[in-house]
């Protein structure tokens, strides 16, 4: 049965209509009898969905109200809070709008549309005019890099690395960008010394990495005490001159030399100390009885004497470590004091000190990052070199 409805009204609302009712011919013979007939019948037309552009790209700034946004919206949106409501604070804010279609007859009104309003601070007018005029210039620098002295270039390169990471969303924080950049540009056009005037102190910086990177745990004590003592006494020493620094260095490789490892073993459960003794140098000796046991799995304390070879004094009570652990078994490193002084350098502000040691600490730093670290010992000794890096640093003079 078909059904035709008299009416050419479309608007959304509920109508009155005249429905005739006929039979289709495939079912003629089957209903033949029953009569074409028409009523009338109640129809509601629904009204449609919108179709509409979520806003986007809304900004404000911290301190106004969703009535100074509103015109960001476009046609046909409103803010569902009250206009004098707050954007928030500086971030991403999150608010609900509602939209209403020119044909509110046959459309309906969406509500809860989600829209984000980015909130910063007003900081203002920014002039970055400066800014741009010395980055074109650095930029040229780089792309010319061959027209300058190599040792200006590399200082103005890391200088202006790490100028252009700097901040630029203020007037004092691109006033600050400006002066940084500038620093470095001037480097380029800094006097390069006479080649005779040049003073290397590559070894003595090594030697001092050496020194900052000892453990007193893995040093005889008292050899230990007078390798320090004798750098005490070389850190005064002058560095005026080649020789000055030639003859500092050699002081500190001679404190150097009068150091005495201390041993460690390892050892396999159920061992006593005489089966681990050939593992002690000729002029060390055990002072428990060879037949104690070198205790449970893991790290376990001992003691020795030491005889020196010039006949001297014999030192005791030196603590040592026995490590106990099934054949083929590595203890995991502890990486936290390696973290922590990585966070420390972080932190270091490179316009901070002079040019020289910033530049001795970075090259030390950069060969501290290459070291090993799968073992607790490569760890202490990286964190150690890290460390010796770190005490190159010379503050600048207020």
């Amino acid at each position: 049965m078909n059904a035709t409805v008299n009416n050419t009204r479309s608007t959304a609302e509920i109508q009155r209509a005249r429905v005739e009712f006929h039979i289709q011919p495939a079912y003629a013979d089957t209903y033949g009898a029953v009569s074409t007939s028409s009523m009338e019948a109640i129809i509601n037309v629904h009204k449609a969905m919108p179709q509409y552009t979520k806003p986007t790209g809304l900004t404000a700034f911290v301190g106004q109200t969703l009535a100074d946004v509103t015109g960001q919206l476009g046609k046909g949106f409103a803010f569902e809070d009250a206009p004098d409501t707050s954007v928030g604070g500086e971030d991403s804010n999150n608010f609900t709008v509602s939209y209403t279609p020119d044909d509110t007859e046959n459309y309906q009104i969406v509500h809860e549309i989600l829209v984000t309003i980015q909130v910063s601070y007003d900081y203002g007018p920014v002039d970055k005019t400066r800014l741009a005029e010395l980055i074109a210039k650095a930029e040229d620098a780089i792309a010319n890099k061959d027209s300058y002295a190599e040792i200006n270039y590399s200082a103005f390169s890391s200088a202006y690395c790490t100028a252009k990471d700097m901040p630029e969303s203020t007037q004092q924080t691109v006033d600050e960008k400006v002066a940084a950049i500038e620093s470095a540009l001037a480097l380029l056009e800094r006097e390069v010394p006479d080649p005779g005037d040049i003073i290397d102190r590559s070894n003595l910086d090594q030697a001092i990495l050496v020194v900052e990177a000892l453990k007193e745990k893995d040093w005889i004590p008292s050899r230990y005490k007078a390798t320090l003592a004798g750098y005490e006494a070389a850190k005064s020493m002058p560095e005026d001159t080649q020789e000055d620094i030639d003859k500092k260095e050699q002081a500190i490789t001679d404190a150097l030399d009068l150091l005495i490892a201390r041993p460690s073993f390892t050892a396999k459960p159920g061992q006593v100390l005489g089966d681990i003794a050939g593992q002690l140098g000729e002029r060390f000796a055990f002072e428990e009885d060879l037949s104690t046991s070198v205790g449970d799995l893991g790290t376990n304390i001992f003691h020795v004497s030491y005889t020196p070879e010039d006949g001297g004094e014999i030192e005791a009570d030196i603590e040592v470590e026995v490590y106990v652990s099934v054949p083929g078994e590595q203890p995991a490193p502890d990486f936290t004091e390696l973290f922590e002084i990585i966070d420390e350098t972080d932190n270091i502000d490179p316009f901070g000190y002079t040019e020289d040691s910033y530049s001795a600490y970075e090259n030390a730093f950069t060969t501290a990052l290459d070291m090993p670290e799968d073992t607790q010992k490569e760890v202490d000794q990286k964190v150690a070199a890290i460390r010796a890096a770190l005490a190159l640093l010379v503050p600048k003079a207020p």
